[in-house]
């Protein structure tokens, strides 16, 4: 026989198997057992049993199935959605008002509670983010693009006397596509370096070398100072082009690549 508790109401149990439990109970009931004496057996509650008969003569055994919770309400709708989703894609946070000409999650969580009047942590912004397919992988954790610290060590090579201080070495995961639906795939460049934010922008066009350098001259405006980015993946960062574009820079840039 069940164990006999007095505030036992099922909430213990999976959906589908209380769901069976109060339509065995009520139809005991409707045999003839006394409620109470069905739940010493059962080892339920007496007002559980009382709320589940009284449930049943209401509305019958569809008022006994089990409903799925409602989920949390979304917070942005289907239209702030789409708004924001084409302000970040092919577009540069310059364009919006903002001091900066990379995204960040910083940057987004601002934008949405610009825009929307909706203020979200990181985290949200990270899922949120991911919802429109527009979260990249971060180049220094997890993933294809991991590296572990014999790679960054790699790359920290001492400071010349009488050159500029470099701002950090940047990882870069240099194109990585994403699809949403039945629109156009989205082609995303990030790139992080240590603790830093993971500063990332998305193109609806297919990657390549003019992708990639205008990359690079929006990492150039938002971080002060040579850059040596190290790029995890991808091909673009060795044409001709890319090559003669950090020629111009004369130093302010310098590329290098794990594979």
């Amino acid at each position: 026989m069940p164990t006999r508790t007095r505030d036992n109401d099922g909430r213990k149990l999976d959906r589908k198997t209380l769901e069976g439990i109060r339509l065995r109970v009520v139809q005991q009931v409707a045999e003839g057992r006394r409620p109470e004496e069905v739940a010493a057996t059962l080892g339920f509650s007496r007002a559980t049993v009382f709320s589940w008969v009284a449930k049943y003569r209401a509305g019958g055994a569809e008022a006994l199935r089990t409903r799925k919770a409602p989920g949390r309400t979304p917070r942005l709708s289907p239209d702030q959605l789409t708004r924001l989703r084409r302000t970040i894609v092919d577009a540069d946070p310059r364009q919006s008002g903002l001091p900066v000409a990379l995204w960040t999650r910083v940057l987004v969580g601002e934008l949405v509670q610009r825009e929307c009047d909706v203020r979200l942590s990181p985290a949200s912004i990270g899922r949120l983010l991911d919802r429109l397919h527009l979260l990249p992988p971060h180049p220094l954790r997890g993933g294809r693009s991991e590296t572990t610290p014999s790679m960054r060590q790699r790359h920290r090579s001492p400071q010349r006397p009488g050159t500029p201080r470099r701002s950090g070495v940047h990882f870069v995961t240099e194109t990585v596509q994403r699809y949403c639906g039945d629109q156009p795939p989205v082609t995303l460049i990030a790139a992080a370096v240590g603790n830093g934010p993971l500063r990332f922008a998305a193109y609806q066009t297919v990657p390549g070398p003019d992708v990639f350098i205008d990359f690079c001259r929006r990492l150039m405006h938002d971080v002060p100072g040579p850059l040596l980015l190290v790029v995890l993946s991808g091909a673009a960062h060795r044409s001709g082009s890319v090559a003669r574009f950090v020629k111009e820079t004369e130093g302010r840039l310098q590329l290098s690549s794990l594979r």
